[in-house]
């Protein structure tokens, strides 16, 4: 659908500083107009998309609630996770209180091209009484780990975490 627009993610913003704890499924939605995502806590935080044939970036799984019920404390396992691999990350921001999924990338291809990024996939933060979770995987439908990721992050919202 895009981004929001300023007044609706100010909304869920708003509903998180008053106790809420908001999902946000494609991090991208909160960009604004200059590419930053509108956080309060993060004023430099921006979507990065990195895609090599060759080299891609690793992604380290934490035991989180929001891994709870898939494989965690390891590099992602592309086959495992195959469907929730993603070319994106949000970067610029301290690491959050609640990691699921985080990456990293040192590109050095040969040639006079030299990249360091590092970012985060999935998290939650606190934001006054209440939480954010922001998410750039895949949360495709049709798969059981994507799935199951995704009713986590739901089910953190509403105090059922660990119900199948």
């Amino acid at each position: 659908p895009g981004p929001l627009g300023d007044d609706e993610a100010q909304t869920l913003l708003s509903a998180a500083e008053r106790g809420a704890r908001v999902v946000f499924a494609d991090a991208a939605s909160l960009a604004g107009k200059d590419g930053r995502l509108r956080l309060p806590f993060a004023k430099d935080a921006r979507i990065h998309k990195e895609w090599n044939w060759l080299y891609h970036y690793d992604a380290f799984v934490y035991a989180s609630p929001l891994t709870a019920g898939v494989k965690n404390r390891m590099l992602c396992d592309t086959e495992y996770f195959g469907a929730l691999w993603s070319d994106r990350c949000v970067c610029g921001l301290q690491p959050p209180d609640e990691p699921a999924f985080a990456c990293v990338y040192l590109g050095i291809d040969g040639a006079a091209t030299k990249k360091f990024f590092h970012g985060l996939q999935l998290g939650g933060y606190p934001l006054g009484k209440g939480r954010v979770i922001l998410n750039t995987l895949k949360l495709a439908a049709d798969d059981p780990v994507a799935l199951r990721v995704f009713a986590n992050a739901l089910g953190a919202n509403f105090g059922i975490m660990n119900r199948p």
